[in-house]
């Protein structure tokens, strides 16, 4: 989605254009802009994975709580997005150098968009900056920490991927591990120097 910004200028809150059902959009306008059939469902459906959501997208009878919830569902449409980047992105970038990928160079769509709707622009249609372009510039610095958590191990990796044509023999990078639910555990703020010294892939 675009940022609300640009949304505002190209609907009409008082028709209605600010509304979104869980369920089912009752809105016209989002149904307008929504070129892929069932997309607003499978976008709903990845942000339930990632992030806390609300059982419903409008509160009955309170105008300010559904407005409220309508910025929301724009602002996670647009960290889902930056975070599905960031993953394919960084996933790229450290597969560079494996004989399976050799992925050395990753381009991405799309920079801008033609006009306030769904899409995968990173500068909305009214020429802002969306979550995407941040994670953009994040993911291509010439030196990256990438943390990536496997599931089936249960075990996080920490990598390192530097674009410099130097070897880099001054690194340093330290880990620290925290609990964000729940109470403290002995697991809590451990520090590990995982890398010094280390030499270009």
């Amino acid at each position: 989605m675009p940022t609300i910004d640009t949304f505002a200028e190209a609907t009409d809150k008082a028709a209605g254009d600010w509304a979104l059902d869980y369920t089912r959009t009752n809105n016209t306008m989002l149904e307008f802009r929504q070129r892929h059939q069932n997309g607003l469902n499978e976008l709903l459906e990845q942000i339930n994975r990632h992030y806390r959501v609300p059982s419903q997208w409008s509160v009955e009878g309170d105008a300010e709580a559904s407005l409220k919830l309508f910025k929301e569902f724009f602002w996670l449409t647009q960290a889902q997005q930056a975070a599905c980047y960031s993953t394919a992105l960084s996933t790229w970038r450290r597969m560079r150098s494996e004989q399976t990928s050799l992925t050395m160079g990753v381009l991405y769509w799309q920079l801008n968009d033609i006009w306030a709707g769904y899409s995968w622009s990173g500068y909305d249609y009214g020429g802002r900056w969306k979550p995407l372009n941040y994670a953009i510039k994040r993911q291509f610095a010439p030196l990256v920490a990438q943390v990536v958590y496997d599931a089936r191990r249960q075990n996080v990796e920490v990598f390192y991927v530097s674009d410099e044509v130097a070897d880099v023999d001054d690194a340093k990078l330290v880990v620290t591990v925290r609990r964000v639910l729940g109470p403290a555990a002995p697991c809590c703020a451990q520090r590990r120097c995982l890398l010094q010294g280390c030499r270009r892939w």
